[in-house]
């Protein structure tokens, strides 16, 4: 049974805190859905040493790795969530985002661009399903809400999340929040 995922942008979700408290305003983020909690964000100010490629994040004890572009700054204020740092990809390829020993649900993140077009970021499984896609969005602003997007799978895995930038592109990808079932039992 394949199941559809559920892609929104932080313009059309309802998430119980609203979108201009959550994102572009500082706040915090949305409450997991019910049976899942969210791990900490990966932001780039210091979660990741600049210009890293791959770089590894652990969280929860498993490990999120960012590939095929770096940490760092590009100086375009709209391509970040916050501050000015962002895992900005490589333009005219692909690029991943690893989870390993994570069963991650749903991600929500700042996925933006400037320039000749837009990037494609698909969820996948292990077995290299898509879970669903967002294409990236020409963002005017820093923290601008319209590039902020949650795919959630469901009751399936995401593995890995795939990013074809086209060439001449410049996009970031920011503000990683993901979220794992909680096995606290609360």
């Amino acid at each position: 049974m394949q199941r559809t995922a559920f892609i929104i942008t932080c313009a059309l979700a309802s998430f119980s805190a609203g979108c201009a408290g959550i994102y572009g305003g500082g706040g915090t983020d949305p409450a997991p859905q019910e049976g899942l909690r969210n791990l900490n964000a990966v932001d780039f100010n210091d979660d990741i040493p600049q210009d890293s490629d791959p770089a590894t994040v652990i969280l929860d004890g498993g490990t999120v790795t960012f590939a095929g572009g770096a940490a760092g700054t590009l100086g375009i204020i709209p391509l970040y969530f916050s501050d000015s740092f962002a895992w900005d990809f490589a333009a005219g390829g692909m690029s991943t985002v690893t989870f390993d020993g994570l069963d991650v649900r749903v991600v929500r993140f700042y996925f933006a661009h400037q320039g000749a077009g837009a990037a494609t970021l698909t969820a996948e499984s292990a077995d290299g399903t898509s879970l669903g896609t967002a294409t990236s969005f020409a963002a005017t602003s820093l923290g601008d809400s319209d590039a902020v997007f949650e795919i959630d799978a469901g009751d399936v895995s995401i593995a890995r999340l795939v990013i074809a930038v086209p060439d001449g592109a410049v996009v970031a990808l920011d503000h990683l929040v993901i979220s794992v079932p909680d096995e606290s039992g609360e």
